[in-house]
């Protein structure tokens, strides 16, 4: 039978032990497990920069989607370039540096998808339609504002485009597909430039300089979009 000093003792152990949370037994000024709270509860595993998984997670959950974000911005530049045929000619400047800013955009997207290993989504798989939706809402912008002869402008857009679609439909091929279209398309990628040395040399000379940045600081890509272009002719030429 324990004797009167020792049942004082087991009531201050538990007493303590309510009061502080640690389990009866344990002494409360015992520093608990790694991993476990003072009262004996696991905590949750943490990554070596003390984030719990589930931050984690959520951190890179909203780094994919920045190359997303990234590509989608390149719609709202087409969408802006349209809004300023309201403008008129005055307006090429703005066209020009929205074009650079999506083009820019398109490197730096590609980039940040293959660094983090990205999985492919729905915009991502039409990343092609998006830029070629920037391309055609600065032919139309040209065109509208007179910026180019009306007829010829139009008979080569409306020819252009259903080249595309008929080379889509009938072979069936993406990859002739987007060689075609980017053949007819390249023209129209430089022209606002080549037309601003008449209106405002200063936005061609802004865009042959970041022409010759883009090839400094991402030659990879440049022969990436070669390569694919070239992969696309040899699709086309060769038989069904």
């Amino acid at each position: 039978m324990p004797s009167r000093r020792a049942r004082r003792g087991q009531e201050r152990d538990s007493l303590l032990a309510r009061r502080s949370g640690v389990p009866a037994g344990q002494s409360p000024f015992r520093s608990p497990r790694r991993g476990a709270s003072p009262g004996g509860v696991a905590l949750p595993r943490r990554d070596v920069r003390g984030c719990p998984p589930g931050i984690m997670d959520t951190d890179m959950a909203r780094k994919d989607l920045i190359p997303d974000w990234l590509t989608a911005a390149r719609g709202l530049a087409a969408v802006a370039i349209l809004a300023l045929t309201l403008i008129g000619p005055a307006a090429l400047r703005a066209v020009a540096f929205l074009l650079l800013l999506g083009w820019t955009t398109d490197m730096v997207d590609g980039r940040l998808a293959r660094r983090w290993d990205k999985d492919p989504t729905w915009i991502g798989e039409h990343e092609f339609h998006i830029d070629m939706l920037m391309v055609l809402s600065s032919a139309v912008f040209l065109i509208l504002t007179g910026l180019v002869p009306p007829l010829p402008a139009v008979g080569y857009l409306v020819g252009g485009t259903a080249i595309s679609l008929g080379v889509l439909h009938w072979s069936g091929e993406f990859l002739r597909f987007k060689s075609v279209t980017m053949l007819l398309a390249f023209p129209w990628v430089f022209l606002p430039f080549v037309i601003a040395l008449w209106h405002d040399p200063v936005v061609a000379y802004v865009g042959l300089m970041w022409v010759a940045a883009a090839l400094v600081t991402d030659w990879r890509r440049f022969t990436g979009v070669v390569g694919d272009f070239l992969s696309g002719a040899r699709a086309f030429f060769r038989r069904p």
